[in-house]
């Protein structure tokens, strides 16, 4: 029995990482429920201004997405996944904006973006910042394509919370603080790790890097 659960549990995970086929979808649609709190929190962390051009890296089935264009109105929302599946679920809950030209909707990998510099205002990512291969180089990467001004929002659990109430923190936690600590000393950035609101018995931050003017 421990095997079989053990072996559930991997299968699971990988689609939590890499959701396909119909299993794909219902652990797409699960997961835009459990995130609902820190999808909110996140976007909100944004400040989307009317005209601003944003980012999302992996997003799932597609309500950051949606939030984002109801606040950037006048600019324009691209997205890119690794999933096929999450690309056909998040174009049918944002068709209008496809057919509007408002988004676009790519498949792609964080480790190889196909974007050039200071091509966005505003990016953000949801819980897949435990999948990047190399977080310093990525987030660098990130800032590059960051317009003066702009905003990096990368939101993820550091924690789990006990039924006693106390927080079990995980090594991820102090990656993140001496990733933020080592971002902030660069010239023309700042960085914080910003905590947000409880989701299940998980704790929510996101590292938050401002590029300045």
């Amino acid at each position: 029995m421990t095997v079989l659960r053990a072996r559930w549990s991997a299968y699971v995970d990988r689609h939590h990482r890499y959701p396909t086929g119909v299993f794909g979808r219902v652990i797409g649609e699960r997961m835009r429920r459990q995130h609902m709190p820190e999808t909110e929190w996140s976007v909100g962390l944004l400040q989307l201004q009317p005209t601003d051009r944003v980012l999302e890296i992996g997003f799932g089935v597609g309500r950051a997405l949606t939030l984002s264009l109801q606040r950037a109105i006048q600019g324009h929302v691209t997205g890119i996944d690794l999933s096929a599946t999450m690309i056909r679920a998040a174009s049918r809950r944002n068709r209008a904006a496809l057919a509007h030209g408002q988004l676009a909707l790519l498949r792609g990998d964080v480790a190889q973006l196909p974007f050039g510099d200071q091509q966005f205002d505003k990016i953000l990512s949801i819980h897949t910042f435990y999948f990047w291969p190399d977080t310093r180089a990525i987030c660098q990467q990130l800032i590059a394509m960051l317009a003066p001004g702009g905003r990096l929002v990368s939101t993820f659990a550091t924690a789990r919370s006990l039924k006693n109430g106390e927080r079990v923190y995980w090594s991820l936690h102090q990656h993140a603080q001496a990733l933020v600590e080592d971002i902030g000393q660069g010239s023309n950035v700042s960085a914080r790790l910003a905590s947000g609101p409880d989701s299940r018995q998980f704790n929510n931050v996101a590292i938050v890097i401002d590029k300045t003017e």
